[in-house]
């Protein structure tokens, strides 16, 4: 298949949220649809997620999946600064056996912040591909 511009961005905090978002890439690529992972932390590296998010749309993508590690900041600072829609996915815990704070933090948005949280379990990785 010849490569085209990606349409939808697979952002994580750091290489191990890989782990997961593994699953969402595969995904997307027996499906078909173009990608690009990318690692950008809205903690460490600001400035790199305010330039990706704000000329996101510019850039030809139309869906950012976002994993929402320990802090799980990603998918709402994400969402604050792109008109795109955001799938924020909770990360397992180092702390946790489940990924619950991220969950939490992701299944309560502020109103009109565009995140859509995906289901805790490998399923949900693989889920980001319903939105394009």
């Amino acid at each position: 298949m010849a490569e085209s511009t990606p349409t939808v961005a697979i952002i994580m905090g750091s290489q191990s949220d890989w782990d997961t978002m593994r699953h969402a890439a595969e995904t997307l690529g027996k499906l078909g649809i173009a990608h690009a992972n990318r690692i950008i932390s809205a903690h460490r590296t600001p400035q790199r997620l305010y330039d990706f998010a704000s000329q996101a749309r510019e850039q030809g993508y139309k869906v950012i999946i976002a994993a929402a590690g320990g802090a799980a900041g990603l998918p709402g600072v994400t969402a604050a600064l792109t008109p795109l829609p955001v799938f924020g996915v909770p990360i397992e815990s180092k702390a946790l056996s489940m990924p619950f704070s991220a969950a939490l933090s992701t299944g309560t948005p502020k109103t009109g912040s565009g995140v859509m949280k995906v289901f805790i379990s490998w399923s949900g990785p693989r889920s980001g591909h319903i939105a394009t």
